[in-house]
């Protein structure tokens, strides 16, 4: 993937979640571990997003890798996964964060 398409992406992931209630945003993922780099890569037919994670799924090191990198993207939000927390398909909840936001 380009670098320079990567903002692009990131508007689209902004603008097509999963679901939004009271502010609070579901996005679905399906993760690819071990990659070269931590990337959002495409928007596939089920509505998830498909993304490259550089950690392994081991000892949670790809989840804290997935978090921290939504946390950069919606940093006054707080990230965590609702479902998948041992699987390929994950569904993140993104809670707007009053601290934060101060």
């Amino acid at each position: 993937m380009n670098p320079k398409s990567l903002p692009n992406i990131l508007d689209q992931l902004k603008n097509a979640v999963l679901k939004s209630k009271k502010n609070v945003i579901y996005i679905k993922l399906k993760i690819i571990p071990k990659s070269s780099i931590t990337q959002i890569t495409e928007l596939l037919a089920d509505q998830s997003w498909k993304m490259k994670v550089k950690a392994a799924p081991k000892k949670g090191k790809a989840n804290k890798k997935i978090i921290k990198f939504f946390q950069k993207q919606f940093p006054y939000h707080q990230v965590e996964i609702a479902v998948g927390e041992k699987s390929r398909t994950k569904v993140l909840k993104l809670t707007p964060s009053l601290i934060n936001c101060a």
